[in-house]
């Protein structure tokens, strides 16, 4: 009766009770064809006073390029975003940027020793691929350094601790969180490169964010907290 009387519906079988009905392909053409372009469908208008959602995705290291988990993080949070947006909620977008630390220091470190003044234009590497690069860089002289401190009677984890490269890059976390102007601007200057990097990642992927937090702005008022 119902393939014979009712034109949307193809096949039907009874299981256990349950009446299971397969669509005809027209009908699924002739809806698809009336909402095809319509932008709105599906989209509820956000209510006045109705709470606000914050769906925090990204949040990387700026020692480095996003990474296949990022990509997959952004994907996931990008699409709850939209989707409890268009089912009538207030909802933004945002991520909190690690942008201070020893490992960014680290970095910025191995540059100042290695990179012969590279720059993204110069060397024509995307900015967070090229910082990327000198963060590898620290962690080869560092495991070269252990190694000669082992060699030298020390313990493994002696070595870890006394590696020269590593205290240097403490000290300039140090010096950053004194606010010294040369580790500061230098600091500036490669979190830019990284941002570049980023927004091209972002713009690929269509992500976009509507506030943006960074470590560097938050981290003192953590550390009064502890």
């Amino acid at each position: 009766f119902l393939v014979e009387n009712v034109e949307e519906v193809k096949a039907f079988n009874v299981v256990k009770g349950f009446l299971n009905l397969e669509l005809s392909d027209h009908y699924f053409l002739q809806f698809f064809s009336l909402v095809k372009d319509d932008t709105s469908y599906g989209i509820v208008t956000p209510q006045p006073g109705k709470k606000a959602i914050m769906v925090e995705y990204s949040s990387p290291n700026t020692n480095k390029p996003l990474h296949l988990g990022h990509i997959r993080n952004n994907l996931l949070g990008y699409s709850v975003a939209e989707i409890l947006k268009a089912a009538g909620n207030n909802v933004y977008k945002t991520q909190i940027i690690n942008d201070r630390g020893i490992h960014i220091c680290k970095s910025m470190l191995a540059w100042q020793r290695f990179g012969n003044g590279e720059t993204p234009k110069s060397t024509g590497l995307k900015g967070d691929k090229l910082v990327g690069n000198y963060y590898v860089k620290f962690d080869q002289e560092y495991k070269k350094e252990i190694n000669t401190l082992i060699a030298e009677g020390n313990t493994e984890e002696e070595a870890k601790k006394k590696a020269p490269i590593l205290l240097e890059a403490q000290d300039m976390l140090r010096k950053w969180e004194a606010g010294d102007a040369d580790t500061v601007a230098l600091w500036k200057t490669m979190n830019g490169w990284v941002y570049e990097g980023f927004e091209e990642t972002y713009k690929n992927l269509g992500v976009d964010f509507d506030k943006l937090y960074y470590e560097s702005d938050t981290y003192l008022l953590g550390k009064e907290f502890v």
